[in-house]
C-alpha cells in the first residue's frame, strides 16, 4: 500500500486520547485500541447484526462483540467462532501527535 492510502484522524491527538476510541475516517466508523504498545483498528458496527462494538471485550489480539459473543482478529478481522462474518481491520499509525489509517490489504 502506498503512503497515500493513509487518512489522517482529524482533532485527534494521539498521545492524549482515551481508548477505545471511536473515530470517523474517509466516511468509515472504526473503533481504535490500544494493545501493549501497539495501537489496532477495527470497523466500529459488528458484521453480524449491525451492533455497536465499542463495549467490546479485547482479549489479546482480539475482540468479543458485546451482544453475541462474536470474536474478531485485530490482525484479519476473521471471525473465529462463526466463519464467514468477518470485519474490516485498519492499521493505525502515530506520529508527531498525528493519529493516520488506513484499511488493511
Amino acid at each position: 500500500m502506498a503512503d497515500s492510502d493513509w487518512i489522517v484522524v482529524e482533532g485527534v491527538n494521539p498521545q492524549t486520547a482515551q481508548y477505545p476510541l471511536g473515530v470517523e475516517a474517509g466516511g468509515e466508523e472504526i473503533l481504535i485500541f490500544r494493545v501493549g504498545a501497539k495501537l489496532c483498528g477495527i470497523q466500529r458496527i459488528c458484521p453480524h447484526q449491525e451492533a455497536d462494538l465499542e463495549g467490546g471485550k479485547v482479549m489479546g489480539e482480539m475482540l468479543k462483540c458485546p451482544h453475541h459473543g462474536y470474536i474478531f482478529r485485530f490482525d484479519s478481522g476473521r471471525c473465529l467462532n462463526f466463519p464467514g462474518v468477518n470485519a474490516e481491520v485498519y492499521e493505525v499509525s502515530s506520529e508527531n501527535d498525528t493519529l493516520r489509517v488506513r484499511r488493511r490489504a
